[in-house]
């Protein structure tokens, strides 16, 4: 599935407690989708955890089996589970088969009601593997074994920066902890015969039936015979954090295992071990936190060297800005000025029913990526030159007020508002299609030409005169003073317009939901225009979407992000703005 890029740190040298087998508590949440709704069936894993929670069951685990979950039931189960190890006589395990994908450097475990068509889909509808890691982490129990039998080939339609092999970093492991994969970086674990058990899950379940084997034995032992049985195809490994041996079954003459006995800490080496995870990084967060945790530590100077090279200064884009009046006719390119007024451009709105309307000044900008963005997409690239002349967007994004004038007069198909309200919220579950039928229901009420924007419009009006990753600046902490995302907003849409406005006076232009453009999809093309106008050929049963949503991370909200989707496509992430032709 993704690149595995390996950084995984012992979250702590020692498992701060002893354990012995007479008294451990054991509890195992197990998990297996192969029923999968968009993304292409697996032939074993329900199998595969099935058998899994048969033998785990056999050397005292307390489980917690799901088989075919949506995003929910997982999410809950992991909560369940996190709640029953929270003791210090716990050992706690985790094992998952199903699909996987990495991206944004993370591990996505997949529900089978997700619907995926890119990587970007992932923040919504997957479950962050490293959900699972923090529940064991707030745990604070001795030992917490994770098995990821997930590394098969991406599903994903449109796999952009995902498209190769393996899972992701494990950025600071647990104290304690014992993670496991299927695969080495790179490679495809093998599903195994419709009807049997996975090629690594069958050699798992055979070394646990060995006594006497501690944990690491165990993994070698499955590992070996996973390595023979595909002819070096396939390398399975693992890596631990933990002190002493743990032993799922006891040893054949009835020896006691040792406890988990706690070991001596070197400060040193953790600090090695920290720095040796992050010194890859584009996050200028991993060396804030580092600097927070060793201000004075021996690569000090490296972290403010690489926080430095991530932060280039704010600049501003090349445009001209009308000054305010009621002429709307179109106004040609003007050279830079530099920066912007206070007021940026006149609202006004055409009719009740329509939406407050910010005419954007006529100018030229850089659209796009450079390379050195952290968060970067293939389709990103390459950087061209845009000059725009002037239109008008709207102010927010569309409501459901607005949107619901619309539906009232049986020319949009009622939208669903997921429970979470109507009013100012914008609206959501609307198609690329029922966008453009409320553009034309608009036009028709105001007698002027209402449309989706362009992408290149809408960058140009998300970055407001920046070159940054976001409008407030390149830094991910800015994003809560101007958007609605997965951090702030509650897993749920905002009514509009409770953020700060970007310079051009316009809202919620990052975050909150998704907006359609009127491009066609296509990744990389030359061909792009340069005018401001959409892209009107590729593949045109897929149309752009931009800005991030409710419940998307940073890096996806950012100005240059691109997404498409299904024309017919409804989620409860996606809603849109309009834009108004001046001339």
């Amino acid at each position: 599935m993704g690149r595995m890029l390996f950084l995984l740190v012992a979250g702590a040298m020692t498992l701060g407690a002893s354990l012995s087998a007479a008294q451990e508590k054991r509890v195992a949440l197990i998990i297996g989708n192969d029923a999968y709704k968009t993304l292409p069936a697996l032939n074993n894993a329900v199998a595969d955890a099935r058998a899994m929670d048969r033998k785990l069951k056999e050397v005292g685990f307390q489980t917690i089996l799901r088989t075919n979950a949506g995003r929910t039931e997982m999410g809950r189960a992991i909560s369940e589970f996190g709640g029953r190890i929270g003791s210090p006589d716990t050992v706690g395990l985790v094992f998952y088969s199903g699909h996987g994908i990495q991206a944004f450097e993370r591990n996505w475990l997949i529900p089978v009601d997700a619907a995926l068509e890119s990587d970007v889909d992932l923040q919504t509808e997957a479950l962050d593997a490293q959900r699972i890691l923090s529940a064991m982490d707030e745990a604070r129990n001795p030992l917490n074994i994770l098995i990821l039998d997930a590394c098969r080939d991406n599903p994903l339609p449109r796999k952009g920066r995902s498209a190769s092999r393996g899972l992701a970093v494990v950025s600071i492991a647990p104290r304690g902890s014992f993670i496991a994969y299927s695969a080495s970086p790179n490679q495809k674990a093998d599903d195994g015969n419709p009807g049997s058990n996975g090629v690594y899950t069958s050699a798992l379940l055979r070394a646990l039936d060995q006594p006497g084997l501690s944990i690491e034995q165990v993994f070698k032992q499955a590992n070996g015979a996973v390595q023979r049985a595909t002819g070096g195809r396939q390398v399975p490994w693992f890596n631990a954090s933990i002190q002493g041996d743990f032993y799922f079954r006891p040893g054949a003459a009835g020896a006691t295992p040792s406890p988990l006995a706690p070991a001596p800490v070197d400060p040193a080496a953790i600090e090695l071990a920290f720095w040796d995870s992050i010194k890859g990084s584009s996050d200028v967060a991993d060396f804030e936190e580092y600097l927070r945790k060793y201000p004075a530590g021996q690569f000090a100077g490296l972290a403010r060297n690489k926080m430095r090279a991530l932060k280039p200064e704010l600049r501003t884009a090349a445009v001209t800005l009308p000054p305010p009046s009621r002429d709307t006719q179109a106004r040609p390119v003007q050279p830079a000025v530099g920066t912007y007024p206070a007021n940026p451009g006149r609202a006004f709105r055409d009719c009740p029913d329509c939406p407050e309307m910010v005419i954007i000044p006529a100018g030229r900008f850089t659209m796009g990526s450079p390379t050195n963005e952290e968060g970067r997409f293939s389709s990103e690239p390459p950087q061209r030159e845009v000059s725009l002349r002037s239109f008008a967007l709207g102010k927010m994004e569309v409501t459901f007020a607005e949107y619901d004038a619309c539906a009232a007069e049986n020319v949009c198909p009622r939208a669903n508002d997921q429970g979470w309200g109507r009013g100012t919220r914008p609206v959501i579950n609307v198609s690329w299609n029922d966008a453009n039928s409320y553009a034309v229901w608009l036009s028709q009420k105001s007698g002027k030409t209402y449309r989706l924007p362009s992408e290149s419009e809408w960058e140009y009006a998300a970055r407001a005169g920046t070159t940054t990753r976001f409008s407030c600046g390149n830094d991910d902490g800015c994003l809560n003073s101007i958007a609605w995302y997965n951090a702030n907003s509650g897993n749920r849409t905002q009514p509009v317009g409770g953020k700060a406005p970007n310079a051009f006076g316009l809202h919620d232009m990052h975050g909150n939901v998704w907006e359609w453009v009127e491009d066609c999809f296509f990744e990389i093309d030359t061909r792009a225009p340069t005018d401001g106008r959409a892209m009107r050929f590729g593949n045109c049963d897929q149309r752009g979407r931009r800005g991030g949503s409710w419940g998307g991370v940073p890096v996806v909200a950012r100005s240059a992000l691109r997404n498409w989707n299904s024309t017919d496509g409804r989620r409860s992430d996606i809603g849109f703005r309009v834009a108004r032709t001046l001339n």
